[in-house]
């Protein structure tokens, strides 16, 4: 019995780490403001995760939550206006799942628009519980 349980150790352990690795949070996603468009202007983050956005053509922008002046939900979540040139950021960490449009309030008319997509880490929703609890019988 003690041999048995000694080679199923290094599953146990290996299983584990893999699961930890998918957990990391803090990474950011990156979005340039440059050319009257967001670059890219898709991102996907795991929940916990920050998108930073960089004003790389110096002009006036904004980043703010909506798809449009009639959203209900627009303006929740804005950045400052980037008036200060290149290299001004504004970084948002997102809590919570789902797909969150944005976009410029002075250049919305030219189709500067984007969306953060919000979802919770791979590992925790393709890792079902039994799988786990069966490599301790």
């Amino acid at each position: 019995m003690l041999l048995r349980a000694a080679s199923r150790s290094p599953v146990i352990l290996s299983v584990l780490i893999v699961l930890g690795a998918g957990l990391a949070y803090g990474e950011n996603a990156v979005v340039e403001l440059a050319g009257f468009s967001f670059q890219p202007s898709s991102v996907t983050i795991d929940l916990g995760e920050s998108v930073t956005w960089v004003n790389i053509d110096g002009e006036v922008h904004s980043t703010t939550n909506g798809t449009g002046f009639d959203d209900p939900d627009y303006g929740l979540i804005r950045s400052f206006w980037f008036f200060n040139g290149p290299d001004e950021t504004f970084t948002y960490t997102f809590d919570s799942p789902g797909d969150f449009p944005y976009f410029c309030i002075p250049h919305f008319f030219l189709g500067m628009t984007g969306t953060v997509t919000v979802r919770m880490p791979s590992s925790v929703e393709q890792t079902p519980w039994g799988t786990i609890k069966g490599l301790y019988r």
